[in-house]
């Protein structure tokens, strides 16, 4: 390998125990030389045997409590890679997958921003369901290089943590690559979707709050991004939110969906049934709107009966 590229893996792992010692060991497991990567875990917590571990492993630790991009920002002033590879502490890399990521940044020097594509597993290990091709899905996913990571804007997020990082390589510059090939276990479990206990109209006003959260992050890194691509991606996300939210409070009107429904960086097919659901929502309400609430508390329903 040349030592133009060195990698730093992020991971962060914020109240949670349970999954923090697969993903590292699957970030160590590489088929990349250890000499061309690093891997960094912040987390808001301590434990003396995973501590412990992690300082067997030579791995860098930084405790850090705050808001999701204050953890970000901490592990990034601690990198030394060029390269930025995040992964959640509940998901874990495949072994290619850094070798993968050097050698795409290696051949392409213009490379801001490269996405892979995931595997889904359940908890033991079996495939589960679950299928997501957008390029601004998951940071366990994305890989970016350092200097479009703009801490000042990073610092101040909460929520809608991946689509904001996308948004940043393309306020940066540069190539953007989406491969579709899996590097990563995305894994599903009762925490991820949290509502085995939670009843349909509990549901629904958690999905509420959570499109009002990421409004506010969304809102607030479209005022501070400057390339046009950039803020027009970030705007079409803003109008995604707001469809998303209509379906809960139909009081609230989406704007500027054109905007929405051609960016090309949001695929297609979402695209069109956001779309839709917006004109039946907003001419027919009386129909349409029982009938999408039927169809999301049935797949509500089908999810929890998957997860329980």
């Amino acid at each position: 390998m040349h030592k133009s590229e060195f990698i730093t893996v992020i991971i962060r792992a914020y109240n949670r125990k349970d999954f923090l010692i697969k993903a590292v060991d699957s970030a160590l497991n590489q088929t990349l030389r250890a000499s061309d990567y690093e891997v960094i875990v912040v987390k808001n917590w301590k434990d003396e045997i995973i501590d412990n571990y992690l300082s067997s492993k030579s791995i860098k630790v930084i405790f850090k409590d705050g808001i999701a991009g204050s953890l970000i920002v901490e592990g990034l002033k601690a990198s030394a890679g060029n390269v930025i590879c995040f992964l959640d502490d509940d998901d874990q890399f495949m072994n290619m997958k850094l070798e993968t990521v050097y050698r795409k940044f290696y051949e392409n020097k213009e490379l801001t921003y490269y996405h892979n594509g995931i595997s889904a597993i359940k908890e033991d290990g079996s495939p589960a369901n679950f299928k997501h091709d957008s390029i601004d899905f998951g940071m366990s996913n994305i890989s970016i290089k350092k200097l479009a990571l703009n801490e000042n804007i990073i610092e101040k997020i909460s929520f809608f943590q991946d689509p904001i990082v996308f948004s940043l390589a393309l306020n940066y510059g540069g190539k953007l690559i989406d491969d579709k090939t899996p590097l990563t276990f995305y894994l599903l479990h009762s925490s991820t979707s949290n509502f085995e206990n939670m009843s349909f109209e509990e549901y629904k006003m958690k999905s509420y709050k959570a499109y009002q959260n990421y409004l506010k992050n969304a809102e607030m890194v479209l005022s501070l991004l400057e390339k046009r691509k950039a803020r027009r991606y970030m705007a079409a996300m803003i109008c995604d939110l707001k469809m998303g939210r209509f379906q809960f409070n139909p009081e609230i009107r989406p704007d500027h969906v054109f905007t929405f429904i051609t960016c090309k960086y949001i695929p297609l097919s979402r695209r069109w049934i956001q779309f839709k659901s917006y004109i039946a929502l907003k001419y027919f309400p009386r129909r349409f709107r029982p009938v999408i609430l039927r169809k999301r508390e049935h797949q509500f329903n089908l999810d929890k009966n998957k997860n329980n």
